[in-house]
């Protein structure tokens, strides 16, 4: 049952994606186009995108907290969710949300990470409990999904979009098809037939085949594997895109499906930021959890990995990326972590006497230069690792020569490595050690 909804999550993510990063590209290549004075290409966007404005009217509430303009120092946070207006004949109101995205955006470095969360992710929702994400929603509209999505993902969110599935085909047809090469033939009497060869434009009906088809070799894994591909393939093409008609057809196809609480002029300066965004710029994941059948009777959910998907937004937060970025971390000429280049503070914040100055000595043993030995200035009951940004595996090392036997609490410690002198790993031994 899950595998179903999940292939269609992630196809409706899929459209999202274009759609939000498609306002950014076409409005950064109108601004960019030489022909057009700037002040005219603004002038015209500000016209256009002043349709797709959520303003204070319509929603008090999420215009208040998200239509402030953000420090473009820091990543700009996007809550994009998905609807689909013609699924329910006259239905009125908001609706539950089929697909709910995080785009962060690095305006400095031209980065973008995305986050899909799936629509059954179990949350709490204020005032109602226990529920589906995809119910906050229903329930308060952008400003309640906005708070649960926050709490979710520990990051602030500076933006709310709202997005009708319809697009997807008008935007693919609107910049004259996607150039695509295609490895073998797709048979699906559900979604279509595409078969193999080289495209130079692939149409927006033939791109609907490519992304929703599971009818394939290797089923989902190959249907996700052509949907990244052509999203690629599609970004790869709108940033290419130097004439100015197609640029305004583009935007004009876009706009009648999306809704959104950023100004024009806040579009218009993320759109400056990033001209010249690739697809290489663009990482995407989905936060990883499980989807356990439920009891007779008892709702279906997605069960999110508490751990991991902390780390996949501080991640987000730190590097607007979805993978830990390793860097700075010093290895050997064998690729093994280094420990004599390694910065490590042992505090003791137990109740045994000696822990700290015992477990300094142990990693000096194995090479380690000074591990600083002090004291934690809390009790710990059990023993924590904490790592500077970007330094886990040298975390994990550390742990494993304290002792192989056991496991630690390994965790992002980015506060707690600065105070105690930029340190790379700060070692809090608890009652436990």
């Amino acid at each position: 049952m899950y595998g179903a909804q999940r292939w269609k999550k992630k196809r409706r993510a899929l459209k999202i994606v274009v759609l939000v990063l498609a306002v950014i590209v076409v409005a950064s290549g109108i601004i960019a186009f030489r022909p057009i004075k700037t002040w005219a290409a603004k002038h015209y966007l500000r016209l256009r995108l002043e349709a797709v404005v959520i303003n204070t009217g319509a929603e008090p509430d999420a215009y208040d907290e998200l239509a402030k303009w953000h420090d473009p120092s820091q990543p700009f946070n996007i809550l994009a969710v998905g609807i689909d207006k013609g699924s329910n004949p006259g239905e009125t109101g908001y609706t539950r949300s089929d697909v709910m995205l995080v785009v962060s955006i690095d305006l400095t470095n031209r980065k973008v990470a995305v986050v899909s969360i799936p629509r059954d992710t179990k949350v709490q929702i204020p005032g109602y409990g226990t529920e589906k994400i995809n119910a906050a929603h229903s329930f308060g509209g952008p400003k309640l999904a906005t708070t649960v999505v926050k709490e979710f993902t520990g990051l602030d969110i500076n933006a709310f979009v709202r997005v009708d599935f319809q697009a997807f085909q008008s935007i693919v047809d609107a910049i004259g098809g996607v150039p695509f090469t295609q490895p073998y033939d797709i048979k699906d009497d559900k979604a279509g037939y595409l078969y193999r060869g080289h495209y130079e434009a692939l149409t927006g009906e033939m791109a609907l085949t490519l992304v929703r088809s599971r009818n394939l070799p290797n089923g989902d894994l190959d249907r996700i594997e052509n949907q990244h591909n052509f999203l690629k393939a599609l970004l790869e093409k709108m940033s290419t895109i130097r004439d100015n008609q197609t640029l305004i057809h583009t935007l004009d196809a876009t706009i009648p499906y999306l809704e959104t609480t950023m100004s024009p002029d806040q579009i218009i300066t993320v759109a400056e930021c990033m001209q010249g965004i690739t697809a290489d710029d663009v990482e995407m994941a989905t936060v990883p959890g499980t989807a356990p059948t439920p009891a007779p009777g008892a709702p279906w959910y997605f069960l999110a990995d508490p751990v991991d998907t902390r780390a996949l937004f501080d991640n987000v937060r730190l590097y607007t990326s979805v993978v830990l970025p390793e860097n700075d971390v010093p290895r050997d000429a064998a690729g093994n972590v280094n420990r004599p280049l390694m910065k490590v503070k042992v505090l003791n914040g137990g109740n045994k006497t000696g822990a700290g100055n015992q477990a300094a000595q142990k990693l000096i043993a194995l090479g380690y230069a000074n591990p600083n030995p002090g004291s934690s200035k809390y009790h710990y009951a059990f023993t924590a690792i904490y790592y500077a940004p970007g330094l886990k595996p040298c975390a994990e090392q550390v742990a494993a020569d304290l002792d192989p036997s056991r496991t630690f609490l390994v965790e992002l410690g980015e506060q707690v490595t600065h105070d105690w002198g930029d340190m790379q790993v700060v070692v809090v031994l608890g009652d436990d050690y």
